[in-house]
């Protein structure tokens, strides 16, 4: 399987990442694999057992603002 580079200006680099993170984007994204998953909604799942409680509610907001969910 192939490794795919893609920069910020192609029509394949996530939309919503660029609309999330803004100029902190990271410029290029290396992808293996099917690149028309980029454009499909998506699912994160955070676990871990060393994680401060006054953290989640935080990642809770960023994954809604993130996500579309």
């Amino acid at each position: 399987m192939d490794t795919h580079q893609i920069e910020a200006v192609a029509a394949e680099y996530p939309a919503r990442l660029l609309q999330r993170l803004g100029a902190d984007a990271p410029p290029i994204l290396t992808a293996l694999g099917n690149l028309d998953l980029l454009a499909l909604p998506k699912t994160a799942l955070f676990c871990s057992a060393r994680c401060p409680g006054n953290v989640i509610p935080h990642l809770m907001k960023g994954s809604i603002l993130f996500g579309g969910l």
